[in-house]
């Protein structure tokens, strides 16, 4: 009995730490998802960054205003490349990443840095992924780099704006 009880407290003390090891693994595996079009083993039938089910509910309500107000006649900053590259060309067969979580357990927010080399030997890029839980699951909810430093949904935002002053 005694025995039992020492296996069912050590179960326990480490239950925290398996919860634990799986947001961390359910955290890299959603970001990792993010730059799956850009690996040479990713999607063959890329769509839009944006157009990807993997943002959260405000990003994704934010990416439809954006996008009721472009125009088909130009291209804008935001459509204008890849917004997990932050390019217009990569090479997917050397396309290479390296992703570093950081959350607390039990929250439903985290970042994930990101470092992202196109391919063509220059310095990797990097990049911060804001994440959020929503429905037991981490989505996007803005992502930074250098071109893009008050994030996506600041930039989106800012695209709204001048779509409605323009009239669209």
């Amino acid at each position: 009995m005694r025995i039992f009880s020492l296996c069912a407290a050590a179960a326990l003390a480490l239950a925290p730490m398996a919860l634990h090891a799986g947001d961390r693994e359910d955290l890299t595996a959603a970001a990792h998802a993010a730059f799956a079009s850009y690996l040479d083993d990713g999607d063959d039938n890329p769509v839009a960054d944006w157009e990807r089910p993997i943002f959260s509910t405000e990003t994704t309500k934010l990416i439809a205003a954006w996008e009721k107000g472009l125009s088909g006649d130009e291209v804008e900053d935001l459509n204008g490349g890849g917004w997990f590259c932050d390019c217009q060309d990569f090479d997917s067969a050397l396309f290479k990443l390296a992703l570093a979580p950081h959350f607390t357990e039990g929250q439903a927010t985290a970042t994930v840095d990101a470092k992202v080399d196109l391919g063509f030997g220059g310095p990797p890029r990097a990049m911060q992924l804001a994440m959020v839980k929503e429905g037991g699951k981490w989505l996007i909810d803005d992502l930074t780099y250098d071109s893009m430093a008050k994030g996506v949904k600041a930039a989106l935002r800012d695209a709204i704006a001048a779509h409605r002053k323009a009239g669209r």
